[in-house]
């Protein structure tokens, strides 16, 4: 959830006969999200001269990065019927059909890459990538059987229609495409990045300035989390930890920022918990980077499930304490010693124990950056991606 430009920019290919390459991007959404601000940091960066990324997206609500886009020179598609297989492939048919035709169809719907990629193949896409960004496997063992049939006929369809995989871990990949998708050459790991520059810029010079701007008072520890208020994120065990933790410290606050469905729950609970005075909630903004380094004393982020949540690597990227459940992969640790993971098995009791001892003997606060020509730097993953869609498309 951070703004910027990619530092520099690959070679950007072009398709035939010097025409832009034409890439369609499936999502759920433009909102202010992590895989949202990776490929939007991509559509900055890029040479549109010679490479054009659409979106078509589902539902009625309008992200925040869609005038953006457009303004870049993306069209925007929208779905209203994607449940309804037939009426989505017609919705996709309508759209390449008006702004195509596309090289590549690149797909970030998990569950529903199966059905996007035999769309795609039907309308004649001759790329087509199935890019897994969670693992749900925790969750999908439990699901009714109806439920694990569908993932089970989705994942089949990707085996059989898509020409390229991408994951954003190894525990994402092995989710979508299975225990041996490392044997497969169509699959492999691509980390999407971001934006180091807004974390090796210079702190405010007066910090508690923002504090009290934001609602708290002198000398708060904050713990700081971003997220969508979803099921995945874990809001009411975050909100469980808190108030084991203010009980005998009035130090200790909250700072929330994001939006989604579970957002008036998570005010109801911090209610009924006692917490109003502790906890301040903003709405997802763009400037994470500013929040991480100058509010927040510690990040946590008690996931259910997660690929590679690039929130995590934001608050280790501004120094930050960083407190994570195991289904963070450890593949997100770029700062050892500066994060640490703990199961869901233990109880919020000991997540709490655990946070106060942080308050107790607080850490040195590492220097904002490190993430400069690393795997999460955006330069080296939009590099990446776009060697991919130069091989994909003239191979």
């Amino acid at each position: 959830m951070v703004t910027g430009n990619v530092s520099c920019c690959p070679n950007i290919i072009t398709g035939e006969y010097g025409k832009p390459l034409r890439i369609l991007h499936q999502l759920g959404g433009l909102r202010r999200g992590g895989i949202e601000t990776w490929l939007m940091h991509l559509l900055r960066g890029s040479d549109r001269r010679r490479f054009q990324m659409d979106f078509f997206v589902r539902g009625a609500e309008k992200g925040e990065y869609e005038d953006e886009a457009e303004a870049l020179g993306s069209k925007i598609g929208r779905s209203f019927c994607h449940r309804h297989p037939l009426k989505f492939e017609a919705e996709v048919r309508a759209f390449v059909q008006k702004n195509g035709p596309y090289d590549i169809l690149h797909s970030h719907l998990s569950e529903y890459d199966g059905l996007v990629m035999w769309i795609a193949a039907r309308c004649g896409i001759k790329v087509r990538i199935s890019h897994s960004h969670n693992d749900t496997r925790c969750i999908d063992s439990r699901a009714p059987l109806s439920r694990r049939a569908c993932l089970a006929a989705g994942k089949r369809l990707i085996t059989a229609y898509s020409t390229h995989r991408l994951a954003a871990s190894r525990h994402a990949a092995s989710s979508q495409f299975g225990k041996s998708w490392t044997s497969d050459p169509r699959a492999q790991v691509l980390y999407c990045g971001i934006d180091p520059a807004p974390f090796v810029q210079q702190k405010d010079t007066n910090p508690p300035d923002l504090r009290r701007g934001l609602g708290f008072p002198d000398g708060a520890f904050i713990i700081g989390h971003v997220g969508r208020f979803v099921p995945q994120k874990n809001h009411a065990f975050i909100l469980n930890v808190i108030a084991l933790l203010a009980r005998n410290n009035p130090a200790v606050h909250l700072l929330l920022v994001g939006d989604g469905p579970l957002l008036p729950d998570t005010k109801l609970r911090a209610s009924r918990a006692g917490l109003e005075s502790r906890l301040v909630i903003l709405e997802s903004r763009p400037d994470i980077p500013r929040l991480m380094l100058d509010a927040m004393d510690l990040f946590t982020l008690p996931s259910l499930h997660e690929g590679l949540p690039l929130v995590a690597i934001e608050a280790q990227a501004a120094g930050l304490p960083c407190v994570v459940s195991h289904a963070v992969p450890e593949e997100a640790c770029v700062r050892p010693g500066n994060i640490e993971f703990l199961s869901l098995q233990l109880s919020a009791a000991q997540w709490a124990d655990r946070l106060r001892r942080y308050m107790a003997n607080p850490p040195s606060r590492l220097r904002p950056g490190c993430l400069s020509g690393t795997p999460f730097d955006i330069a080296v993953s939009a590099d990446r991606l776009f060697e991919l869609y130069q091989h994909s498309v003239h191979s």
